[in-house]
C-alpha cells in the first residue's frame, strides 16, 4: 500500500517468499521509508535504495523460524543532503534476522529500535555472541 507520499509504503503485513532484492534507486525519490509494517521474511532481503529509513512500529520478522539477512543498501543521489542515510527509528525491530547496513551517508538508530543478531566479525559460530542493540 503506498502512503500519501509516493516514497513511503506502510501497511500490516508483507511475506517475502525466497530470496529477493529490491532496487529502488531509479525510484527519483532521495528515501525509501517503510512504516507501521511487518516484513515476514522467508528468504533473504536486500533493499538498493538512494536513502532508507523504517518509522512506526516497522519490524522485520522470519516467517518459517529460520534466520534470514536483511541488507539496506543506500548509493545517494545527486543534490539531495540526506540521501545515502540510513534510518532505523520509531519501534523498528529486526529479530530471527540479521542486519547488514552498507549506507553512503550516515546510518542513525533513533528512538527504541530493538536489532538482534549474531556478531559477523568472529572466527567461529561457538564464539559469536548474541546481541541486542537497543537505542532510546
Amino acid at each position: 500500500m503506498m502512503a500519501s507520499l509516493g516514497s513511503s509504503v506502510n501497511g500490516s503485513t508483507v511475506s517475502i517468499s525466497g530470496n529477493t532484492l529490491v532496487d529502488a534507486t531509479g525510484s527519483g525519490y532521495a528515501t525509501i521509508s517503510l512504516q507501521t509494517m511487518t516484513v515476514k521474511l522467508s528468504g533473504d532481503l536486500t533493499i538498493y535504495a538512494n536513502g532508507f529509513s523504517t518509522i512506526n512500529g516497522t519490524s522485520f520478522v522470519s516467517g518459517d523460524g529460520a534466520v534470514h539477512r536483511v541488507s539496506l543498501v543506500t548509493s545517494g543521489a545527486r543534490g539531495c543532503s540526506t540521501s545515502g542515510n540510513v534510518s532505523l527509528s520509531n519501534n523498528t525491530t529486526v529479530s530471527s534476522s540479521r542486519l547488514s547496513v552498507d549506507a553512503a551517508g550516515k546510518p542513525t538508530i533513533d528512538g527504541t529500535v530493538d536489532v538482534n543478531g549474531r556478531s559477523p566479525r568472529v572466527a567461529s559460530p561457538d564464539q559469536a555472541p548474541v546481541w541486542s542493540e537497543r537505542a532510546r
